[in-house]
């Protein structure tokens, strides 16, 4: 599986002229891509969790871009299942952005309301957001999402799914909106651009 990620990785990396780093003892291979000021990476993380026993490992894509915030404005975004009506009915808050459609598909749940709505506000950038069966979008005060805790105003513009991906076109497709949610943040001007 390994084998296959980082061969589409590595192909993902030359075809938009990213750079492809091998993977190494601690590290999954990763493509990494600059966009005027933005620096966004790919790879794969893997978590091994135990159950009855047995282990098994859960790999997820993973994409984060650094940011430092002027506002520390933070969100989480991602499709309701089964699992989030259940958290909402034990006390979960979510914030509805006034779009019936988007707010009946997602969980949002955010520090700022109003920098939220105005984020979302980006018809292209939600109709994007909604073309993924399993998604899950993040301003993360964390080194890749589950890392040590970063330095106080830098932060992570995040996405990751519960699976490897091994398909040059959706990676290039979660690419644009990458780039789409940087630009609509820079919009409402609520970051600023980190190496």
């Amino acid at each position: 599986m390994e084998y296959s990620n980082s061969t589409i990785l590595k192909q993902f990396a030359e075809e938009v002229n990213g750079k492809f780093i091998e993977r190494s003892y601690h590290n999954s291979a990763k493509a990494t891509l600059k966009h005027l000021d933005w620096n966004v990476t790919f790879d794969n993380y893997t978590e091994y969790k135990t159950a009855g026993g047995k282990t098994f490992e859960q790999i997820y894509a993973r994409v984060v871009s650094p940011i430092k915030s002027n506002d520390n404005f933070r969100f989480e975004i991602y499709r309701k299942n089964i699992l989030s009506s259940i958290a909402k009915i034990f006390g979960a808050q979510d914030v509805e952005i006034g779009n019936p459609e988007f707010d009946k598909k997602f969980i949002i749940k955010t520090n700022n309301e109003f920098k939220l709505k105005a984020f979302l506000r980006n018809k292209d950038l939600r109709v994007h957001i909604e073309n993924y069966d399993k998604i899950n979008l993040q301003i993360s005060d964390r080194e890749g999402i589950w890392g040590p805790k970063l330095a106080v105003k830098e932060f992570e513009l995040s996405f990751f799914i519960e699976e490897p991906i091994n398909d040059i076109q959706k990676l290039k497709s979660i690419y644009s909106l990458f780039i789409e949610m940087l630009k609509q943040l820079k919009e409402i001007n609520s970051k600023q651009a980190s190496g």
